[in-house]
């Protein structure tokens, strides 16, 4: 779901939803990427999953870094997810690690 006001953020958003979607092809996970524009610092891009912020970066005002950086913040994100989701089982006090 992406919540986005500027042609940057969408720029933003449409890239990151392209390289997100090559990374969780079963579509395990929902994310919302909310833009929020600022005077001074231009427009800041939170990326959240469930309750917990995964990430928040400032967009370049130069449009054409927008791609790359869009795609590296789908990988960091799924990365975070990830290792979220394995901290969560591991940290399950009802298992131990040799129960596994």
């Amino acid at each position: 779901m992406g919540q986005t006001v500027t042609m940057n953020g969408r720029a933003f958003y449409d890239g990151f939803a392209s390289a997100w979607s090559e990374k969780d092809e079963a579509g395990r996970f929902t994310v919302s990427v909310t833009e929020r524009p600022t005077a001074r610092l231009g427009s800041l891009i939170y990326v959240d999953y469930g309750n917990r912020r995964m990430l928040q970066v400032s967009l370049p005002t130069n449009r054409s870094q927008i791609p790359a950086l869009s795609a590296a913040v789908a990988a960091q994100v799924f990365e975070g997810i990830l290792n979220y989701q394995v901290a969560q089982f591991f940290g399950d006090p009802d298992l131990a690690r040799d129960e596994l």
